[in-house]
């Protein structure tokens, strides 16, 4: 699918946590020469008769109402982890990194998320 080795190391390091974690992860992917072709992956153990993990079965479904451009406004590979990594940050914690990583202020993040500027530093 790619010839990018970075990229690469990614999806292999998911399917690793797939297997070993026996959880599912769903991610958004992207890649800088098709960025308003992006797809949605989902990742699961796949087991035998003694429930034993054997691989990792991977769905790949394109995104039809989404550019990454418009989301990004960058030229990067990704793959947008989907589902939450553990439970160290709560959901809105992890939202409002997110939002930071983006560069949007904490005034802006309070208001999209209807929070208080306090809460989000």
């Amino acid at each position: 699918m790619t010839e990018n080795k970075d990229i690469v190391k990614e999806w292999q390091w998911q399917d690793r946590q797939v297997a070993s974690l026996r959880k599912k992860i769903d991610t958004l992917e992207v890649n800088p020469e098709a960025v308003d072709y992006p797809y949605m992956v989902r990742k699961f153990p796949f087991y035998n008769e003694d429930n034993r993990c054997q691989g990792v079965v991977i769905y790949c479904r394109a995104l039809e109402d989404f550019s990454y451009t418009q989301l990004m406004g960058g030229n990067n590979t990704g793959s947008f982890l989907l589902t939450k990594p553990d439970d160290f940050f709560s959901e809105k914690e992890c939202e409002i990194i997110y939002l930071s990583l983006q560069g949007q202020t904490p005034k802006s993040i309070a208001s999209r998320l209807g929070c208080s500027v306090r809460d989000v530093e």
